[in-house]
């Protein structure tokens, strides 16, 4: 190369440098985004990609299944109306989810499928939860099996667990032998009200066994104070009720 081509070269070469220089610095001078629990990377002390540590979101490996540990279908009218009830259990302490979409199968003594239905409901943290389904038809058809799964893994969040300050005060059962009513009062502990608030109770024979339940929502129950419930049944039961269990939860917001 001759002494002018080289000097071409240098120039060019230089040139190529001053810019690479210059584009670096703007690179290095561009505002850079904070680490959150929402930028796809694992920073700031997470156990995981946006989950764990400071992250609401927990990991995989920081929670169990909750459990399933039984369900039951009672009639409620004489015209084949049932309602059914899955009852669980989370033992995940100060974890929840919320709008968990969930699959229900219904079937008789002979394996046929007799309701199926889907839904989505949310699992307080360190709670038994319960999910209540009525308006099953069967007209003339008797359950004898339910299937309940959950069809896509919870999304587990960190939750103070509200449920924790209800407690039940009082209950009070009438017209056991015709159109059965049931009085209840929760009281709330904590600090804060608590909003849209559903409440099942579930009543029990001597044996343990599940004689109906039903469903109420309580759109306020006061800080330090107590909410009112009635729950209803339109025709009397066939069992005696010896015991009644009310379980509560702080709907989600979603």
């Amino acid at each position: 190369m001759s002494w002018a081509g080289e000097r071409k070269a240098e120039y060019l070469f230089g040139a190529i440098g001053v810019i690479a220089v210059c584009i670096l610095i703007f690179i290095l001078l561009l505002p850079k985004s904070a680490p959150s629990c929402f930028d796809g990377k694992q920073n700031q002390g997470e156990q995981g990609i946006d989950c764990g540590g400071p992250c609401a979101r927990l990991c995989s490996d920081q929670y169990d299944a909750p459990q399933i540990l039984w369900t039951r279908a009672v009639q409620l009218t004489t015209t084949g109306l049932y309602a059914a009830l899955i009852y669980g259990e989370n033992s995940n302490f100060g974890a929840a989810a919320a709008q968990v979409p969930y699959s229900v199968k219904i079937y008789d003594s002979n394996n046929i499928l007799l309701s199926s239905s889907v839904g989505v409901t949310d699992i307080p943290a360190s709670h038994i939860f319960t999910v209540f389904i009525d308006g099953i038809n069967l007209h003339d058809k008797a359950p004898a099996r339910i299937d309940f799964a959950f069809t896509s893994s919870p999304v587990w969040q960190k939750s103070s667990a509200p449920e924790q300050f209800i407690t039940t005060t009082a209950t009070a059962l009438s017209g056991t032998s015709t159109r059965p009513v049931l009085a209840a009062t929760i009281h709330n502990s904590s600090l804060s009200d608590l909003n849209n608030v559903e409440s099942v109770a579930i009543l029990y024979d001597t044996n343990g066994n599940t004689v109906s339940f039903s469903k109420t929502l309580t759109d306020t129950v006061p800080a330090g104070g107590d909410a009112n419930l009635i729950f209803t049944w339109p025709q009397a039961f066939s069992s005696a009720v010896v015991k009644i269990e009310i379980v509560s939860h702080v709907l989600s917001s979603n």
